[in-house]
């Protein structure tokens, strides 16, 4: 009788339980300071395009620990894919007064500078960055595709890139741009073709393999490339 009942009550719970949003939905019902149910429920609204909603959690999850760095970093992500550059900019220096040296702070205020095209700024937190952590090809790639005054330099943290993670969709196709920029049209072309290979049929890819085709005369192909 007694497992019966415990089955139901399984039952009952597996229904609330059916995926992150309802979890954690749940344990904020259960409990009224849970930072943690606020940040995981914070990241899935995040994950699924719903970035006010997101940006909500993430701001109840800072008033119950406004000093972590972690979550400043999260919200100032989350404000960023909203567009509201100055204040993720806000939150990931806050981060970074937190914790100094911080490689996700660096990283992100890298990426902030890259997106309004301020690439000094942006290179000066990508090599911060890997001093922290000398070994992340997110950021190699990061360095490498802003670079584009110094084709030598990107090409090296592209190709570094991928020795740390052979299979980087992004570090192949900027390193293809790097190697096309610099004349280097054959490299490119391998390294496009490794891009497509991870992901068939990319627009991108596709496009720049047809300008680099087109480029050796091969009109013919270049159009069929462009079509597809």
């Amino acid at each position: 009788a007694s497992l019966a009942g415990f089955a139901v009550l399984a039952r009952i719970a597996v229904g609330h339980w059916q995926n992150s949003e309802t979890l954690f939905t749940q344990a904020l019902k259960a409990t009224s300071r849970n930072q943690v149910a606020h940040l995981n429920l914070a990241l899935h609204l995040l994950e699924t395009g719903r970035t006010e909603a997101a940006l909500k959690h993430y701001g109840q999850a800072l008033k119950l620990n406004p000093r972590s760095a972690a979550l400043l970093n999260h919200a100032g992500i989350a404000l960023l894919k909203a567009g509201q550059i100055a204040s993720a900019k806000a939150y990931f220096e806050k981060a970074l007064a937190t914790a100094p040296g911080s490689f996700e702070a660096h990283n992100n205020l890298g990426n902030l500078f890259a997106i309004e095209g301020r690439y000094a700024e942006a290179t000066e937190h990508y090599s911060k960055a890997l001093t922290a952590n000398p070994d992340s090809a997110e950021v190699h790639n990061n360095l490498g595709k802003i670079q584009r005054e110094r084709p030598a330099d990107a090409i090296y943290h592209l190709t570094l890139a991928l020795k740390l993670q052979p299979d980087y969709f992004e570090a192949h196709y900027n390193l293809a741009i790097a190697l096309a920029n610099a004349g280097r049209v054959d490299e490119a072309m391998s390294q496009l073709e490794a891009a497509q290979k991870l992901h068939p049929g990319d627009a991108d890819v596709l496009r720049e393999l047809g300008l680099l085709v087109a480029a050796r005369g091969q009109f013919g192909r270049a159009a069929e490339i462009f079509e597809q």
